[in-house]
């Protein structure tokens, strides 16, 4: 089934995947954190990497996200000596999930907007991250969901063979 699943939603998927990521990178910017490879425009995967150095670095920002359910990575930075690994400056952010669970651009913002009150202005979020995620609990991309479009009219044509 997963085979068939990427066959047939997995292009659009990593389309929409690489557009969140962007979009939260942009976000995360505005919001005075120091996401990477802004000149490149942050990445063009499922992934971000973000400098939080000035936030007591990546394995405090990581530790403290995810008391309040926000689940990213601790990261080396390229600039960091491998004796940094245990403490590393950075982090790293994966979209691949919320994506699948039908999050788009505007979640993106709502997540940078968390991970700010969270790391910057030293909120607890807990509750408005369960509330948020709350709202997102259908797998997308897959044969669990309605019959998308897409579907309807590939089934379609096949019988019109």
């Amino acid at each position: 089934i997963c085979t068939y699943e990427i066959m047939e939603f997995g292009e659009h998927y990593a389309v929409d995947t690489i557009k969140n990521a962007k979009a939260l990178a942009a976000a995360l910017d505005r919001f005075g954190f120091d996401v990477q490879a802004k000149e490149f425009g942050y990445t063009e995967s499922h992934q971000i990497a973000v400098n939080v150095r000035n936030f007591r670095g990546g394995e405090r920002v990581s530790k403290n996200l995810e008391i309040n359910y926000i689940i990213i990575n601790m990261n080396m930075l390229p600039h960091e000596p491998l004796k940094a690994h245990d403490h590393p400056d950075g982090i790293r952010i994966g979209v691949q999930e919320m994506t699948r669970f039908g999050m788009g651009i505007v979640e993106m913002e709502r997540i940078a907007e968390l991970m700010k009150e969270c790391v910057i202005d030293k909120k607890p979020v807990k509750e408005e991250v369960n509330r948020f995620r709350s709202e997102y609990q259908r797998v997308k991309y897959s044969y669990d969901e309605p019959m998308p479009k897409q579907l309807k009219v590939l089934k379609g044509s096949r019988l019109d063979k």
